[in-house]
């Protein structure tokens, strides 16, 4: 594995990504220990930098939100894509796109490198 971020990139992009809001989007992260796990979640990006982002494989940021209203009404979308996309320019990292979500990676396999929309500055 090669990394392709460091502590400054990832602290940037998390300090973009809480000023989206309260109600910021969800995210994954991969960790490279494979017993750790995490889920889809909304993301404490204070916390994020103080466990390390050195630990980070890969972030996923997912553009699409559900909000649960009720089991007989359908949740709410909230589409935070324009706003990750903008920060993810801002920050100049680099992404890949998984389906509607965005990929920030971490660390990255040499062998079969991930295709970016985007390489940072």
């Amino acid at each position: 594995m090669v990394s392709v971020m460091n502590r400054t990139k990832w602290t940037e992009l998390a300090e973009g990504l809480d000023r989206i809001g309260q109600n910021g989007p969800l995210a994954s992260v991969r960790y490279l220990d494979p017993d750790v796990r995490s889920g889809k979640c909304h993301i404490d990006w204070p916390e994020f930098i103080r466990q390390g982002p050195e630990w980070y494989e890969w972030l996923d940021v997912h553009a699409i939100e559900e909000i649960h209203r009720g089991r007989l009404v359908p949740p709410a979308l909230i589409d935070h894509e324009k706003a990750i996309e903008a920060c993810l320019q801002a920050v100049g990292v680099p992404y890949s796109r998984v389906g509607q979500d965005f990929r920030v990676w971490g660390y990255v396999d040499s062998r079969q490198p991930p295709v970016y929309v985007s390489r940072s500055k």
